[in-house]
């Protein structure tokens, strides 16, 4: 199925062309998306193939530029290395894309490994999973569902995730984390941008960093852990009776233990010119709602 759309406007030319997709794969596939200056979204069901739309934008500065540009973008589906991978790419082997772009809308199985790169666009997955890694810049990212660990890197874009179960490595700059899940092994950066994380941890050192954004962790009632945090122009607030080690008058640093402490259980909360705040997650609430601190 093929389907154009021209849209004239000055300066730029766009040639829209949309193409349908449909590979046979296993229900446990790892699948790689690469597409460019555009949109991912993805969605999981009980199936063995996947299917769904790809999109290429030729952009030129009038008709005749915007189909060349349109012209030298195809796709390649093949198996690589045990893996299916699904790119965009130039065909005249150009790595300028002149403002030309591609876009992907996929269901893929259930059981999935994903892989998911792009530039300049959003990444969106929805549904149960074995595991995502997402890669843009300039674009948020919004995992829904997985039930997965997730590893995600992007740049001025939030991130927001939910349903995670383990790792997840997260990193963003002038965009906010938003995290819940259960059983969280939490390694998370942003710069200018906030953090707010939701679940019970698994042993391991957890680290939350930011810059010049309001940074929230919210826990169990009865976590035992050992907790640093630190801030500048900005207090640090807790739910939790923080047994310190250390402290200062300005409330700006600590170094203390919730519940009995746990060597083998840490986190790691800093920012500047914002606040901390460490909050118990309600009794009856589960850590994937939306509504789960007190």
């Amino acid at each position: 199925m093929l389907a154009l759309f021209l849209l004239g406007c000055h300066p730029n030319y766009t040639i829209v062309e949309h193409s349908d997709i449909s590979l046979p794969c296993s229900e446990q596939a790892w699948i790689v998306v690469e597409m460019v200056n555009g949109p991912i979204t993805i969605t999981t069901a009980k199936c063995k193939e996947i299917t769904g739309r790809l999109t290429k934008n030729g952009v030129g500065l009038d008709k005749e530029e915007a189909e060349k540009e349109l012209a030298n973008i195809v796709f390649d589906s093949k198996p690589v290395n045990d893996k299916i991978v699904i790119q965009a790419k130039r065909a005249d082997g150009s790595k300028s894309w002149n403002n030309s772009g591609t876009e992907a809308t996929l269901q893929i199985p259930l059981g999935s490994h994903v892989e998911l790169i792009t530039s300049n666009g959003s990444i969106q997955v929805t549904g149960k999973n074995q595991g995502i890694l997402a890669k843009s810049s300039n674009g948020s990212i919004t995992l829904t569902g997985g039930s997965a660990p997730v590893d995600v890197h992007t740049s001025n874009g939030a991130v927001r995730c939910t349903d995670v179960k383990g790792v997840a490595k997260i990193e963003t700059s002038n965009g906010s984390i938003n995290i819940k899940g259960h059983n969280l092994l939490l390694d998370c950066k942003s710069a200018n941008g906030s953090i707010d994380c939701t679940g019970d941890l698994s042993e391991g050192q957890h680290k939350l960093i930011t810059s010049n954004s309001h940074l929230a962790i919210n826990l169990p009632k009865d976590i035992n852990l050992n907790v640093e945090a630190g801030t500048s122009n900005g207090k640090i607030s807790s739910d939790f009776n923080i047994n310190k080690t250390e402290s200062n008058k300005k409330n700006t640093a600590l170094k203390g233990t919730i519940g009995a402490g746990d060597p083998a259980k840490s986190v790691t909360l800093k920012t500047s010119n914002s606040s901390i705040t460490i909050k118990k997650i309600k009794e009856k609430a589960a850590a994937t709602t939306d509504s789960d601190v007190e």
